[in-house]
This record gives structure tokens, C-alpha cells and sequence, in this order.
């Protein structure tokens, strides 16, 4: 999103953004409990068994996969379970006890402290916003093999609002999502009619000799 700001694209800077920051303003900025440290402190000290660490706004689970193991926070790789289970729409009936028990607190906390959880913002939005919150004629989603089950049904919603256009662009070969529920199978199986589809032959991203390589690799793994 700060990439395709940066290049002064003719559009109102508000219509551009993450699929989270359009949930959150059109949610009217909620409290997202996982970056509150003084109420993650509180969590922890209701829930010394569950105790989880609080999120950076500036970074990701992708980078605390080391988090997992901690001793200090034995309730986080509960919680990365939970959100992962509600990114792939999971019914929760099915999931295993002690995340529904994990569920149950973690659901009663977060309304006695009026919070959200990032899960919840996409959530939230499915239910609460039809239309993208800045109303957009056009709705484009670029990256869309990242996305997960519940961002897909999100970002779906408010394209076929859109008057004019929806355009989901991505690439499946390249989901690196995957931790937080993303499935390139999503996007390939995709409800997208056969004429609305376009398929970009040539990759600006590499050589052609490495692109090359990389779908001979795909196609070998693919037969085995």
C-alpha cells in the first residue's frame, strides 16, 4: 500500500491502503487488543497459563515463530492456532477443546475491555460493512494469493458492490501467506468465469531465464 502511494497515482490517498486499515477506519478505529501492552499485561495476569505477548503495529507472527517455544507465553501458540482456524473460516464446533476454551475467555476479555483482535476487524467488516468504506467505483486487490478464506469473502463483498469494477490480481506460485491461512488453491478456484480471466505471460519481476527454471521446477514437483 506505501508502495503504490508513493508513486502518486491520481487517487485520494484514503483509497489506498491494507484490507486491516480499511476494516479499522470504517469500524471507526476500534482498540485492537494484541498491540495494547498494558492490556496483554492483564490477559497475562488473569490467564498465567494462557499468557500470550503483545503485537508490534509493525510487525507480524511471521517473524515470532520463535515466540512458539517460550516458556513465558505458553497461551500464544494457542492464540496463533485460533486466528489461523477463524482466517480459514473453521467452524469453531469442530475445533479442538481446549481452543474452544482458549476461545470462550479470549472472547469475554475483549468484550469487558471493549477490543477487537485483528481477526475480528475482517470479521467484523464482513458483517457490518457491504460497501468499502470510501465507497470506491473500482475496487483492485493487488496480492490476492495472501489473502485468507475470511479476507477473500471481505475484499469479494465490497468488489461486487463496487459499480464499475473488481480486479483481483496475484499470483498463486508466490502465496508466502501461508502462516496466517492463506491457500493459493483459494484464488485458483475461484469463481472468476473463464472470459474474465487474463493470465500475464512474461515476469518483470525476474529474468526470463530464472522464471524459466522456476516453472520447470513447479511442472516436476507438480508430476511427482
Amino acid at each position: 500500500a506505501a508502495e503504490i502511494a508513493s508513486r502518486q497515482v491520481p487517487l485520494p490517498k484514503e483509497n489506498v491502503g491494507t484490507l486491516h486499515a480499511f476494516a479499522y477506519h470504517g469500524l471507526n478505529q476500534p482498540t485492537i487488543v494484541e498491540v495494547e501492552k498494558e492490556l496483554i499485561a492483564e490477559w497475562n495476569t488473569a490467564n498465567p497459563g494462557w499468557a500470550i505477548r503483545p503485537t508490534s503495529r509493525t510487525e507480524d507472527y511471521a517473524a515470532k515463530d520463535n515466540w512458539l517455544e517460550d516458556e513465558e507465553a505458553p497461551g500464544q501458540e494457542l492464540l496463533n492456532r485460533i486466528q489461523l482456524l477463524r482466517a480459514r473460516m473453521i467452524p469453531v464446533e469442530t475445533w479442538a477443546e481446549r481452543l474452544q476454551l482458549f476461545y470462550k475467555e479470549w472472547i469475554r476479555f475483549k468484550k469487558e475491555t471493549d477490543t477487537v483482535d485483528f481477526t475480528e476487524l475482517i470479521e467484523r467488516a464482513i458483517t457490518e460493512l457491504p460497501v468499502c468504506p470510501t465507497n470506491p467505483s473500482v475496487v483492485f486487490i493487488d496480492e490476492s494469493q495472501d489473502l485468507n478464506r475470511c479476507e477473500l469473502k471481505l475484499v469479494r463483498q465490497w468488489g461486487e458492490a463496487a459499480n464499475h469494477r473488481f480486479i483481483l490480481c496475484g499470483d498463486p506460485d508466490q502465496t508466502l501467506f501461508s502462516w496466517s491461512g492463506a491457500d493459493p488453491q483459494d484464488m485458483r478456484l475461484s469463481a472468476i468465469p473463464e472470459k474474465q480471466r487474463r493470465v500475464l505471460s512474461q515476469s518483470y519481476r525476474v529474468p526470463r531465464v530464472v522464471h524459466a527454471a522456476a516453472m520447470k521446477w513447479i511442472r516436476n514437483i507438480g508430476a511427482r
